[in-house]
C-alpha cells in the first residue's frame, strides 16, 4: 500500500506545518492501481474549489503529479539541504531513472518557479526519495 504510510504519519513530518499554516487541511489518499483505484480521489479534488497542497514523492513522477495538481498552492517538501542530504545518502537513483523519462518533457515545460526549481535540484543529485524516507 504504497504512500498510505505517510498519510497515516502526517503528523510526524513537521516540517508540513509551514504549508498548512495552522489552517484546516484535509489529507486525501490518492488511492493506488490495485487497491482503492485513483479515480475518486481525482475527482474529488478536480470537483472542488479549495486551494490544494502538493505532498507526492520527489521523484519525476511526483513532480509531474504535484506540476498538474488544480489549483496547486505550494509544493510541500522538506528544506533543500535537509531533502538533498537524505535523498544523496539513501541514493535511491531507480526512483530518478524510472521516471525520468516519461516525465522530462512534461517538467522541463513547466513555467511554476516551485517545480522548476525542485526538477532543477533533482537533476543536479539524479536521485529520488519517496515520503516515507523523507525527514520527520
Amino acid at each position: 500500500m504504497r504512500n498510505l504510510e505517510p498519510l497515516l504519519q502526517l503528523h510526524q513530518y513537521t516540517w508540513l506545518s509551514e504549508y498548512v499554516k495552522e489552517r484546516p487541511c484535509l489529507a486525501v489518499y490518492r488511492g493506488g492501481p490495485r487497491l482503492f483505484g485513483t479515480d475518486a480521489a481525482a475527482k474529488l479534488i478536480d470537483q472542488d474549489t479549495r486551494p490544494t497542497l502538493a505532498f507526492f514523492d520527489f521523484d519525476p513522477k511526483g513532480l509531474s503529479m504535484a506540476a498538474s495538481l488544480p489549483r496547486r498552492e505550494a509544493l510541500c517538501l522538506p528544506a533543500w539541504p535537509e531533502l538533498r542530504n537524505v535523498a544523496v545518502a539513501q541514493k535511491r537513483t531507480v526512483l530518478y531513472t524510472n521516471s525520468f523519462q516519461q516525465s522530462r518533457a512534461h517538467l522541463d515545460a513547466v513555467t511554476a518557479p516551485d517545480i522548476a526549481l525542485a526538477w532543477s535540484r533533482m537533476r543536479s543529485i539524479a536521485t529520488g526519495l519517496n515520503q516515507e524516507g523523507f525527514p520527520r
